[in-house]
């Protein structure tokens, strides 16, 4: 798990250094923070592609949906409708800072607090949009030993 997170990271670095926009590369952060996740809670991921509702199944026996983002957004946005199939969600921000890529852990709401957060409709289907804590991104701490900063 740790070579394959090392590899993506490689490769997300590469391609932020080659102009590529980190938004254009969701599917890149998107596993780098399920293995990230796979590896902070000692678990395992889901073993189907695209599993419904949650990502990995921590050492701790729960659910966990790994929702990772990298743009400027104050809220995360969860499907109602899968929203129950996970225990906790596990949100991270991945974001390149003075050419580092740092992945940072935004929240770990469990199911019931993002069922308090406001429910709307967007695209079709009712989604809760979890607020997400403000923080500016140009001066995070730079200490990979941190519990919430990883400089990957």
């Amino acid at each position: 798990m740790r070579e394959l997170l090392a590899l993506h990271i490689q490769l997300l670095e590469k391609s932020v250094a080659c102009g590529e926009s980190l938004q254009e590369l969701r599917a890149n952060t998107s596993i780098i923070g399920e293995y990230s996740a796979t590896l902070l809670l000692g678990g395992e991921r889901a073993a189907a592609i695209n599993q419904r509702g949650w990502d990995v199944l921590g050492a701790d026996g729960l659910r966990y949906a790994v929702k990772t983002y990298t743009s400027q957004t104050r809220t995360m946005k969860f499907k109602a409708s899968t929203l129950g199939l996970a225990d906790k969600a596990l949100i991270y921000r991945l974001s390149v800072i003075d050419g580092k890529i740092q992945l940072t852990q935004m929240g770990m709401p469990t199911v019931e607090g993002s069922r308090q957060s406001p429910m709307r409709r967007d695209s079709g289907s009712n989604y809760y949009f979890y607020p997400l804590p403000k923080i500016d991104f140009r001066y995070l701490p730079d200490d990979p030993g941190s519990a919430s900063c990883l400089a990957l």
